[in-house]
């Protein structure tokens, strides 16, 4: 049903889940609704690219790949401890990209990650839903 018509199967899960009273779905329902065929024994075939993965893990971060996840970032967002907003980096890249380049290469050279990066700031942000007062309607944002 999954590839044929997802969003009969997405509605169909949806509505199990919204029946029982577990969060836990029932494994046998999602396992009939995938099943196409009975494997049994014989090899499945998985179309997965032929690469190097420890080659690709261990390459040496590029200029262009720090410059591509910069631009990638959204503005309008919370800055970190730091102070640093999205704005800022993206108008600093000139400027930053051999910095950050040398620093990242040393952070994973070394396998040492800077104290300041394990540190986060905690803000409870309201769910506009219930009571204003009660910790239930918070979610937790990380800094």
């Amino acid at each position: 049903m999954r590839p044929k018509d997802p969003k009969t199967y997405w509605n169909y899960i949806n509505s199990m889940n919204k029946k029982t009273t577990s969060n836990t779905a029932d494994m046998h329902i999602l396992f009939d609704l995938n099943a196409e065929k009975d494997y049994g024994n014989e090899e499945i075939e998985a179309d997965v690219p032929d690469i190097n993965i420890e080659h690709n893990l261990n390459a040496e971060i590029t200029e262009d790949e720090i410059s591509k996840a910069i631009k990638c970032r959204k503005n309008g967002k919370a800055t970190g401890l730091d102070n640093m907003s999205n704005e800022y980096l993206k108008h600093s890249v000139p400027f930053l990209l051999p910095f950050l380049t040398k620093m990242f290469h040393l952070v994973l050279n070394s396998g040492i990650i800077p104290e300041s990066w394990q540190i986060g700031s905690i803000i409870p942000i309201y769910k506009n839903k219930g009571d204003i007062n009660s910790p239930e309607n918070y979610r937790p944002i990380t800094l």
